[in-house]
Order: structure tokens, then sequence, then C-alpha cells
């Protein structure tokens, strides 16, 4: 094992009951130190189980505790309640992984003006990620021994015209994560882009989103099977973290 995955690890997940989420739980529970603890965190309960009968299955000295949670309605309260429950002494590394996001409406921007929608979206997207980080850091002080990772994407650095919103969305979370490398230099800060993967978000693009050049490109990506699979850009995640992250970096999959 490396330096990091040499040590009894606190862990916290969102977005841990399918898809990508699910694979990183599975993944980073293979490497955990044996006593590590994993919490995982999404509004699916039987999802949330369904990972945790995972991780069982290829970790089982890995403790697994669920926490159904609806990201649209966060409270830092829900998030210190829950992470006061474990002592910071009992661990030497604790990762924190933001992986829950939604993909938005699929209109065209201009057409995106109602406020309480994107209130509603920003609060899942953006809002209770900086809840849950903020409760983080108050429960587990020693930042040199926290590793945030931010599950980003290409949209958030370029356009992809009708998926508007989840690019606004992961460019506020990419600058989050920027700013809280540069206040927080002690801590180890990576915004990961997983590429095209192959999820149910994949079939909700196809469905809904209104720019066709966009929904062309991801109908051909699925009948041509150029979609990553959920367990090849993960265990590039797991590997870049093997090797070492410096206090900030946003790395895609492609890099």
């Amino acid at each position: 094992m490396t330096e990091i995955w040499g040590k009894k690890t606190f862990c916290l997940i969102t977005g841990g009951s399918q898809g990508i989420g699910r694979e990183i739980a599975k993944q980073f529970a293979e490497k955990l130190f044996p006593g590590s603890i994993m919490v995982l965190s999404a509004r699916s309960v039987e999802g949330l189980k369904g990972t945790s009968s995972l991780i069982n299955q290829v970790a089982p000295e890995i403790s697994v505790e669920l926490f159904p949670y609806d990201m649209s309605i966060p409270k830092e309260q829900d998030f210190s309640n829950l992470l006061k429950k474990f002592s910071p002494n009992d661990f030497d590394l604790f990762l924190l992984v933001h992986n829950a996001a939604t993909e938005g409406s699929g209109l065209p921007i201009k057409e995106c003006s109602d406020p309480e929608k994107w209130n509603a979206y920003m609060a899942t997207n953006l809002h209770s990620m900086a809840s849950l980080t903020s409760a983080f850091l108050k429960a587990f002080k020693h930042e040199d021994k926290i590793i945030v990772i931010n599950i980003t994407s290409l949209a958030a650095i370029q356009v992809i015209a009708g998926l508007g919103e989840y690019g606004v969305g992961k460019a506020a979370r990419e600058m989050y994560m920027k700013v809280l490398s540069s206040e927080s230099p002690l801590l180890r800060v990576l915004s990961y882009s997983p590429g095209p993967v192959d999820t149910s978000m994949v079939e909700r693009v196809i469905d809904k989103v209104a720019n066709n050049e966009t929904k062309s490109t991801f109908v051909k990506m699925r009948d041509e099977v150029t979609l990553l699979k959920p367990h090849e850009t993960v265990k590039k995640l797991v590997d870049l973290i093997s090797v070492g992250l410096p206090p900030y970096s946003r790395i895609d999959y492609y890099d």
C-alpha cells in the first residue's frame, strides 16, 4: 500500500448509491486500511444498501454506514450531527468525495428563468457541497490529513449546449475548490473530471436535452460504445491518489 492507502481512514462519499459513486466506494474500499470507516450518502436507501453489500463482499474489513439524505435541502447541522459521531483521534486520514450531482433540465439556458428552480438546482449541486465541506473541516480539524475530491466535468470549462445549468453548477464547484485550497493550503484538493461515462445520466441527457447537436453526440458515444466504463475512470482516480496529490489540482481522465 502507498502512504495514502496505508492509513486508517474516515471516508465520506456523496452520491454513493449508483454509477460513478458506487464504483468509487468499491475501489476505495478495496484500498482502505482495515478498520477504516466509509459513510455513503444518497437519496436512494435501496441504492445505498446495494453499494454497502458490494463493499461487504470486496472489503469486509471496512465498516460502512449509510446516510440517506436529500442534498436539495441541505442543512449544515445535519452534516455536523452525522460527523460528530466519529472521533478524529480514531483516524489518520480523512477523505471527502463530492460526487452527488444532477444534470439539469436540458433546456436552453435562456429558458432557465425561474429563480426557484435555479435555487433548487444550486442547492443540490453547490450549496450542499459547501455546507458539507464546512462541517467536515470543523469536525476533523487536522487539515494536513484531509483530502477533498470534487467530481467535476468538461462542462465546467467548456460550453456544452443544452447543459447550461450543469455547466454553471460544475464551474461554481471548481471555483469553490480553488478558493478552498487557497485559503486552506494544508488541504489536498482535487477536481477530477471522469470523462463521458456509461451511467444512467447519459440516458437522461439523451432523453431530455433540447440541443440536437449535444443529443446526437451522446447518442453516438452510446451507440458506438465509446463511453468509459465506471471502473476505468475510477481506477485512474485511485491511481492519482496513490502517487500523491499536490495541494490543488484539476485533472481530466484524458490528461
